[in-house]
């Protein structure tokens, strides 16, 4: 059989048209695992906050962290710098910033680098290449190996901020 790379020359060379469906399901799988960590790590940093914050003590307070909430959990690099600097908790999100550039390649390039990860090729290739996934003419191409390695690095993310986390929560 051969490699996801190959396919994706091969089918350019021959003008055949449409994605190769084992990237497809790939793309969709990784997609699914960045998107359950982010969502997982913004639900923590919103329940731990909301503790300390008590936004339902009255209704001037309530307002504002509703826009601070949703603010606040827009980007990753917003989720980082709101552990750090409310809780003083910094895990390890390197292996998170390459997956999150491959997501964003996926969900909005539909496989490919967007205009604004061409813009920035280099920043862009820095994080992905901490991934070890693959990036063929600005192409994402992942290997089953690549899922393997991205789902633990989404379950290592999430175990070590759920006990950071933990430790701090009164």
């Amino acid at each position: 059989m051969a490699s996801p790379a190959a396919r994706l020359r091969s089918s350019r060379r021959l003008g055949v048209v449409g994605p190769d469906p084992v990237q497809v399901q790939r793309q969709a799988t990784l997609l699914r695992l960045v998107s359950i960590t982010e969502a997982f790590c913004a639900e923590r940093l919103l329940m731990h906050t909301e503790l300390a914050v008590d936004p339902a003590a009255d209704p001037i307070r309530t307002m504002i962290w509703e826009e601070v909430a949703i603010d606040t959990t827009r980007t990753w690099e917003a989720q980082k710098q709101a552990f750090k600097k409310w809780h003083q908790i910094s895990p390890d999100w390197l292996q998170l910033e390459g997956l999150a550039e491959v997501r964003n390649a996926v969900a909005h390039g539909l496989g490919t680098l967007t205009r604004r990860q061409q813009r920035s090729h280099s920043s862009t290739m820095t994080k992905i290449n901490r991934t070890g996934i693959s990036i063929v003419n600005d192409e994402v191409v992942l290997e089953e190996q690549d899922l393997v390695s991205a789902a633990r690095a989404c379950r290592d993310l999430i175990h070590e901020l759920d006990a950071a986390v933990t430790a701090k929560t009164p």
